[in-house]
């Protein structure tokens, strides 16, 4: 996680904001990168409640990895 240097939230519910904040800043306890979210009123799938898109920079090399990351309500993660 500490490569990672920008991060896009999107939230089909924005009543979770609140818990959302406190596991991105669960994730990202040596301070938060530069993010932005927003509220859309759906994802790709419907069950989707949050989708994450993360910039990173991996190591010294300048190489950026675009991760999409979806989360659901069901999920052990």
């Amino acid at each position: 996680m500490v490569d990672v240097i920008k991060i896009n939230t999107f939230l089909a519910d924005m009543s979770q904001y609140g818990e959302f904040s406190r596991a991105h800043n669960e994730a990202f306890p040596d301070g938060v990168p530069a993010s932005a979210s927003y509220y859309t009123p759906a994802l790709v799938l419907p069950p989707l409640l949050v989708e994450i898109e993360a910039i990173a920079i991996i190591g010294s090399g300048g190489r950026i990895l675009l991760t999409l990351l979806m989360l659901t309500e069901d999920s052990n993660y």
